[in-house]
């Protein structure tokens, strides 16, 4: 009797097994580093398919640029979900430090992040860029530069002109 209890025990924890890995591998799903933060795919990551890759190509040559000027290091990432995060600004931090933007050295990072679907932005700085980069400049950035494009459907122009208004600030 015992021994059947443990082979159905066992069965259930094979099929749960095989379900979840079927369930959360299918592709449908963003790869994540750990149990909550998607895997980068590079410094520009569309997770929500709202950029054209010339789009993103664009946006990279002028990341790429700025690193090799300065080796500050920008990423953008768009998003659809917080997973398993209880805020947009708790989970854009936790990506900027798992995928480690920036250098380790100087912490000279710096995270944009867009959600069409929450209708959230967020621009997270390495504290090696916190006195040429400030929470309050950020957040004028977002207010004057990138909602602005947004608002009128202008994702690229929006994310583009953000980035460069953050790279204004930085040089």
């Amino acid at each position: 009797m015992q021994n059947k209890i443990i082979s159905i025990a066992i069965l259930l924890v094979l099929c749960f097994g095989c379900f979840y890995f079927v369930s959360f591998n299918s592709g449908k799903h963003p790869k994540r580093t750990n149990s909550s933060i998607i895997k980068p795919r590079g410094f520009i990551n569309d997770f929500e398919n709202i950029l054209t890759d010339s789009e993103e190509n664009s946006l990279l040559t002028i990341t790429k640029l700025h690193e090799s000027n300065t080796t500050n290091q920008i990423a953008i990432v768009t998003l659809d979900s917080l997973y398993k995060y209880p805020n947009f600004e708790l989970y854009t931090l936790a990506i900027a430090n798992n995928w480690g933007v920036g250098t380790a050295k100087k912490d000279n990072g710096v995270l944009i992040a867009v959600s069409k679907k929450m209708r959230k932005i967020r621009i997270q700085v390495g504290d090696g860029l916190r006195y040429s980069l400030t929470d309050k400049e950020c957040q004028y950035i977002i207010d004057s530069t990138i909602i602005p494009r947004i608002k009128t459907g202008k994702y690229y122009e929006g994310i583009r002109a953000g980035l460069n208004a953050v790279i204004d600030e930085l040089d």
